[in-house]
């Protein structure tokens, strides 16, 4: 009974929505008020887009298969946490990977320094204004072949390793699991009369608005 009084209200305020202004798409005027009335269109068929999602979102997520998927997700993922720093762990042990990190470390000391230089030749310049310079590209390019490297044997110490491997299938089943339920959601949500129906009164209210302001700005 909640539900369908839910339904209800929402119907009642899309047609309050429909009865408060479609009028604009016919009345293209130079009137400043016929574009706020028109932001005011699109603000409150966002509020409707948003409550019809919040709807939904609450009663997938209240679902008891979505909530046994999320916590396998979790579970798994705190799993293959526990062994991926088991096997590296293992790994800081070896000299060879000590002096592969080391490299790593220096390349990356080596793109700050590069990053540094090139703020010094323009010192009134944003940061977000400066072009890489050659140094900067080189060094970030040696930084991500080490990372690359390093990456690499984690990965191939994790799939070598029989309790880490496991780990790893399970994480990546479940995160499989959790997107295919996602996806179905998702799927409700679009079919949804309530979000439907607020989508389209949001895509006319835009299409007003745009009319509104080509009729202030011919």
């Amino acid at each position: 009974m909640t539900h369908f009084r839910g339904r209800e209200s929402f119907a009642y305020a899309l047609v309050l929505f429909a009865a408060s202004g479609f009028a604009l798409a016919q009345n293209r005027t130079n009137d400043p008020a016929a574009l706020a009335a028109a932001r005011g269109q699109v603000q409150r068929a966002q509020t409707l887009l948003n409550i019809a999602q919040q709807r939904v979102a609450a009663t997938w997520k209240a679902d008891p298969a979505y909530m046994a998927v999320v916590k396998e997700q979790k579970d798994a993922r705190k799993a293959f946490d526990v062994e991926r720093d088991r096997v590296i762990d293992t790994l800081r042990a070896d000299p060879e990977i000590a002096e592969m990190k080391k490299s790593f470390d220096d390349a990356n000391a080596d793109v700050t320094e590069a990053q540094h230089d090139a703020a010094a030749t323009q010192p009134n310049a944003a940061p977000e204004t400066l072009s890489p310079t050659k140094a900067q590209m080189a060094a970030a390019q040696e930084k991500l072949d080490h990372k690359m490297k390093l990456r690499k044997v984690v990965t191939d110490a994790i799939m070598a390793d029989p309790q880490a491997a496991k780990a790893k299938m399970r994480l990546d089943k479940a995160n499989a699991d959790l997107q295919v339920m996602e996806l179905q959601h998702k799927a409700a949500l679009l079919n949804d009369p309530d979000y439907k129906s607020a989508l389209d009164q949001l895509t006319q209210a835009r299409a007003q608005m745009a009319q509104a302001a080509a009729g202030q700005n011919p």
